[in-house]
């Protein structure tokens, strides 16, 4: 039986550049004149609320077991005393001076790491800080004129100062030896379009290279004749300021362009594919050459930890969607300049055999299935072949942007007919393009995926090819995990600011954190989420989320009392409550949970640049955290608003009442502008103001005939211009927006 023709060969541009820039920050609700009014104010208010934020570290890196001096740039990093570090063999100092160094133990895994500050006004967002394993240099200017000279190997930390800036550098090579060039800008939140260009000792181009894996910049090359070579180094899109940091790293040694597993026993083999490799096996001569290089490959055991490390780097959110992974940060023992994540295994562990060219030749696999491949050469289909039985629902998730591979596949799932000459055709895919958890935490992907229910029992065949058929060779690589779904659910708590941001809560206030319910499978149930080991004097008010809702606001307060420090928000979810003696929320005919508590890890995440684009069209560049952090800190809070009662039952197409006092702390007597947060879909805004006179407003809660059914957590946020100054003792305090919400009240909607 033979499949249908594959289709015509298609490009695949990658996902639109996103570049930092602010965003007006007009609210999608419909104020009313006077909160229009502040809102001006607002913005032409040369001073905000402080809160702290890291906008860049340089260098961004340091060699294992060596100490490097660091610059720490951001905003109100006031009174900066201290770094907080993802693994404790990173050791931030802090000099006399002021000026802050970060060793490295010897030992340290070359590595992404995370850190982030902690300051006068708060604690900061993390920022990534790698560890290398080669000896660093800074860059030296001027060396637009002439080149800085370094020897391999060498990791050259710099920045690209202005638009028209170009980094040169120079070093002594001999003919017929191997140098690998990488630089890592992009992939450590530099705005960096890295551009590599090297120049042999005649000043000819023998090699160059723009994105590679997104917009960071490899290439490797045998040199041509002795004598001294020059690396260009500039922005492909001609920007340049402070922060546009790149780590250059040049050196002879190994580079991994895959790293397959394959089963062993009870663990993985690794199966490593690159150059330089040391004692490799053999050179393959299935896979084209790699900078005109042959192939070379290892087999590597490789044993997973029985749970997340807790030190490291998690990454971007389309590279990170199973957070539970490894590093492969040297193979026998010799450390790589650029370390490999891998995801932990799904499913049965399977690798390629070839030849599945076609489907008379597929490659029958067990299912669930764990299965590793590569399109080792230009136009190169896989196909894999599984039976299933009838009305099995099946996932097949294809990685390859999220193992940092070259390959964009497309998938098609076809049904083996027992009858007929071609097979038929149920469904493909080309990539993952559903952002359930909107612009602030993207989890778009080139990646496909593919969730069917299959009705009939039998055989069926996926084909595997890559979208441009004139590439393939071993950097060409995926992973194809083919199993049942298994709904679940991951919590993910991150600030509710539009960009990078810190935090710090104050006594007598509230603060509100985004928290993010990542649905797994299909999974739709109802979540309570609660925060637990809180620290004396805070409190934080669980959030509930109804079937099909992914984002919610957690109000967190502090009491008067409460010292200040730092502490990570630790949340649990569980859909079981509604079954308690306390379901007083219980709608009649809304089905009660099942006992169900999530098997996923809880993560911070926060978005690395500010969003862009329109209010309905926004993209945000994003990743996971390993914890989110609050800080307390001593400051006035102007007023307090308290809305009554904090349980209101409506039916559809009502209007109720919401009372909402404002309780004001001298000198504040301001109007203050209020509206309701955490609006449930399709209900209409509602939006008020508590006048300067005057201690309470009434909301008018209107609840369309379309307002989901159920329980909703929704609050009051009050806005207002309140004259704050760093210093306590300044005489001239200029208006800031300053921003209180109130306890969380529950809507509880009827028929």
């Amino acid at each position: 039986m033979t499949l249908p023709p594959p289709p015509c060969p298609a490009g695949s541009d990658p996902p639109p550049r996103l570049e930092s820039s602010m965003r007006n920050s007009c609210s999608r609700m419909t104020f009313t004149s006077v909160a229009c009014i502040l809102a001006l104010v607002f913005a032409q208010a040369d001073a905000q609320p402080p809160k702290p934020r890291i906008d860049w570290i340089f260098p961004a890196g340091v060699q294992s077991g060596t100490s490097v001096g660091v610059e720490i740039s951001g905003a109100d990093l006031d009174g900066l005393s201290r770094l907080i570090v993802s693994d404790e063999r990173l050791k931030p100092v802090k000099a006399a001076d002021g000026k802050w160094s970060i060793a490295a133990d010897a030992g340290t895994p070359s590595g992404v790491y995370e850190i982030r500050g902690v300051a006068a006004w708060g604690i900061t967002n993390p920022v990534p800080f790698v560890v290398g394993p080669l000896v660093e240099i800074a860059e030296i200017e001027p060396n637009d004129a002439q080149a800085q000279a370094f020897f391999v190997p060498q990791t050259i930390n710099g920045r690209i100062q202005a638009p028209t800036d170009v980094d040169r550098f120079r070093f002594p090579g001999k003919k017929g030896q191997r140098v690998a060039i990488s630089v890592k800008a992009e992939s450590i939140d530099s705005p960096l379009d890295s551009t590599v260009r090297i120049f042999g000792p005649r000043g000819n181009v023998v090699a160059e290279a723009l994105d590679s894996v997104d917009y960071d910049a490899s290439l490797e090359l045998i040199l041509p004749e002795d004598g001294e070579y020059r690396v260009d180094l500039f922005d492909a899109i001609y920007g340049g300021s402070p922060a546009h940091r790149y780590r250059l790293s040049i050196h002879t040694g190994p580079t991994v362009d895959a790293a397959l597993l394959t089963p062993f026993g009870d663990r993985a083999m690794l199966r490593v594919l690159g150059r330089g490799l040391p004692a490799a096996e053999r050179s393959l001569t299935e896979f084209p050459p790699v900078f005109g290089q042959p192939e070379q490959s290892l087999s590597e055991v490789f044993t997973f930890p029985a749970k997340p490390a807790a030190g490291g780097y998690i990454g971007a959110y389309s590279f990170a969607s199973a957070p539970f992974a490894a590093t492969l940060s040297s193979v026998r023992g010799v450390p790589l300049a650029e370390p490999l994540t891998v995801a932990m295994p799904q499913g049965k562990l399977q690798a390629e055999i070839e030849s599945n060219d076609d489907s008379e030749h597929g490659q029958r696999i067990m299912v669930p299935a764990d299965f590793s491949g590569t399109f080792g050469k230009p136009g190169d289909i896989d196909h894999l072949i599984f039976e299933s039985e009838k009305d099995a629902t099946w996932i097949i998730d294809v990685s390859a942007q999220r193992q940092h591979s070259l390959a964009q596949p497309q998938i098609e799932l076809f049904h083996q007919e027992p009858k007929g000459p071609v097979a038929r055709m149920l469904t493909n895919a080309t990539d993952y393009r559903e952002n359930p958890l909107g612009p602030t935490f993207e989890k778009a992907t080139r990646d496909p995926r593919i969730t069917t229910k299959l009705s009939e029992k039998g055989g069926y065949v996926i084909r595997l090819s890559n979208l441009n058929k004139r590439d393939g060779d071993a950097r060409y690589h995926y992973r194809v995990v083919v199993r049942q779904p298994e709904p679940d659910y991951r919590i993910i708590a991150m600030p509710t600011d539009s960009g990078p941001a810190g935090s710090a809560i104050f006594p007598g206030g509230r603060f509100a954190v985004t928290v993010l319910l990542d649905r797994i499978d299909g999974f739709d149930g109802s979540v309570r989420v609660e925060a637990f080991g809180l620290p004396a004097g805070v409190t934080a008010y669980p959030v509930i989320f109804g079937p099909g809702v992914r984002k919610q606001d957690m109000i967190v307060e502090v009491a008067a009392e409460a010292a200040a420090g730092e502490f990570p928000l630790k949340l649990g979810g569980r859909s079981n409550w509604s079954d308690g003696k306390d379901s007083v929320d219980w709608v009649p005919g809304q089905t009660k949970e099942t006992a169900f508590e999530s098997r996923q890890e809880q993560l911070g995440g926060g978005l690395v640049k500010p969003l862009v684009g329109q209010p309905n069209q926004q993209r945000g560049v994003s990743r996971y955290a390993r914890d989110h952090w609050l800080a307390i800190r001593s400051t006035p809070v102007p007023f307090r608003l308290e809305a009554k009662p904090l349980r209101v039952f409506a039916k559809r197409g009502e209007t109720v009442d919401l009372p909402v006092a404002a309780v004001r702390n001298a000198p504040f007597d301001a109007p203050i502008a209020l509206k309701l947060d955490n609006l449930p879909a399709t209900m209409e805004a509602v939006a008020g103001e508590v006048p300067k006179d005057k201690a309470e407003a009434v909301l008018k809660l209107k609840i369309g005939a379309n307002v989901p059914l159920g329980r909703h957590t929704v609050y009051v946020t009050g806005t207002a211009p309140f004259g704050f100054a760093k210093d306590p003792a300044a005489k001239e305090k200029p208006n800031v927006p300053w921003n209180q919400p109130s306890r969380p009240v529950t809507l509880i909607v009827t028929p």
